[in-house]
């Protein structure tokens, strides 16, 4: 299965102020390539979910 993106931020420039800005990286994985590791169901989705919750709450 390849990678797909479920996710970016909803800002496309940046605010004219001097505020500090909050950046996070999150990966979610539910398929290993290594095959001796156990693939996980709902790893992608809670990351999605997060994300949007960080996103909203931050606004």
């Amino acid at each position: 299965m390849s990678p797909i993106g479920i996710g970016t931020s909803r800002f496309s420039s940046p605010k004219a102020t001097q505020q500090a800005m909050l950046w996070f990286l999150m990966v979610g994985v539910n398929q290993y390539l290594d095959k001796k590791l156990p693939s996980l169901s709902y790893s992608a989705i809670y990351y999605h979910l997060f994300s949007n919750t960080l996103t909203d709450i931050t606004q």
